[in-house]
């Protein structure tokens, strides 16, 4: 009798059980299948940063002067850089915490950065006035223009050459910018294939050649009107440098920079920025399946 009592009891457990897991989906072992990824940034142009948010955003550092005393000249580079050398009267702060620092809504607020990658300062610039700040902008150029335009600066100079070095993930931003002009080495023959409308290195060196003997005419190669623009000199080492001395003294743009890392340095860091874009659009449901 006792036996018996003991399976009864044991069989209105196992139903109890049943009956809690009814409604609960069969587990496969799995994450779902997710769709094909779509093509690589790496395979595509960068999209660009609509000129109309960047005109309304940045600002020449020689015109400080017009901004009032309540200004605040945010360096948002990282700290380790701050600290190696900075504008002076700057104050060192990351976009974080600007984002959380709602008793500076009220001043003029001046977002200094490296000089490079500036349409992410533009995105900051248009984040900040959404969370209510009402005077601010982003100073064009960042620090490299603030050297060239010989303002005041403390700690160590900043090293131009160094700051003119563009890394993979730099050179991608950098063709976000509506203003950029792309020139080629002969040896960046997928590039060329990315950015169609880019110039030749040698077209560039003959326009360097031709404003020397002909101050008076536009160098052969350089588009009217670039007096703001900035470029990108992507080419071998030895060549590169050479070639944007030569367009900075032919006044090609008042910003330029050289990218000599390659066409697989470029595509692998496509290839991240596309892989880390893909996962902040799965969100954070997704990211757990499987953990």
């Amino acid at each position: 009798m006792a036996s018996l009592l003991l399976a009864g009891a044991a069989g209105a457990m196992d139903m109890t059980g049943l009956d809690v897991l009814a409604g609960i989906p069969q587990a496969t072992g799995a994450c779902p299948k997710q769709p094909a990824e779509t093509p690589s940034k790496a395979e595509r142009p960068q999209a660009r940063v609509q000129p109309s948010k960047q005109a309304d955003c940045l600002v020449d550092v020689a015109d400080l002067s017009r901004f009032g005393s309540d200004l605040v000249l945010a360096d948002v580079r990282l700290p380790a850089e701050f600290e190696r050398g900075h504008a002076a009267g700057a104050i060192s702060v990351s976009p974080e915490a600007l984002l959380s620092k709602p008793y500076w809504r009220a001043k003029t607020v001046l977002l200094l950065g490296r000089g490079k990658g500036e349409p992410e300062l533009v995105e900051l610039c248009f984040a900040l006035r959404a969370q209510g700040y009402r005077r601010v902008a982003v100073a064009d150029g960042g620090v490299i223009a603030w050297s060239q335009q010989g303002l005041a600066w403390l700690g160590l100079p900043l090293d131009l050459r160094e700051a003119q070095d563009l890394t993979p993930e730099e050179f991608l931003l950098e063709m976000q910018d509506p203003r950029q002009r792309l020139y080629l080495g002969p040896e960046m023959s997928g590039l060329r294939r990315r950015y169609p409308d880019a110039a030749t290195v040698g077209a560039a060196d003959a326009g360097a050649a031709s404003a020397a003997k002909r101050p008076d005419r536009r160098p052969v190669g350089i588009p009217p009107d670039r007096g703001s623009a900035r470029f990108i000199v992507a080419s071998g080492r030895d060549t590169a440098r050479a070639q944007l001395d030569a367009l900075l003294a032919a006044k090609a743009g008042r910003l330029g920079f050289v990218y000599t890392g390659g066409e697989a340095g470029l595509a692998e860091a496509a290839r991240q920025t596309s892989r880390l874009d893909g996962l902040q659009r799965l969100g954070p449901k997704r990211l757990g399946c499987g953990l």
